[in-house]
């Protein structure tokens, strides 16, 4: 999280960046419990939490700039290829926060925002 910090302020059009795209890789253990690996799971909800609250249009300080994250329920089996496929659609599909699980087979399909997220999130827009 913090070199995705470090990439927005210095990417960010305020700072005289160009605007762009952060991508943030977490593993599905941040979406969906896994008991035997705890702390670990509690760390990658952590980025998925994270890469939600940046990437909402009402608390981006960095307007141009958006926040994605793919989620992959076994990273060591997916190809390069397959990866960099699922970053590309991210990004053409243009969801501030959006999470995404990408699996070996193929699939690939946006995680909700929970609804203490989605309740979240309508309060900083009512207040902006």
């Amino acid at each position: 999280m913090l070199r995705t910090e470090l990439a927005r302020k210095r990417m960010g059009t305020n700072n005289g960046g160009k605007g762009g795209f952060v991508v943030n890789i977490a593993s599905i253990c941040g979406v969906v419990p896994e008991p035997t690996i705890t702390f670990y799971g509690a760390a990658k909800a952590a980025v998925v939490h994270y890469s939600r609250i940046v990437g909402v249009r009402a608390y981006n300080e960095y307007s141009e700039e958006f926040l994605r994250l793919v989620l992959s329920n076994d990273i060591s089996k997916l190809e390069p290829k397959e990866i960099g496929e699922s970053v590309i659609k991210l990004i053409n599909d243009n969801k501030p926060g959006g999470v995404a699980i990408v699996d070996k087979d193929g699939g690939f399909f946006y995680v909700p925002p929970s609804f203490d997220t989605n309740f979240s999130i309508s309060k900083l827009e009512q207040r902006n």
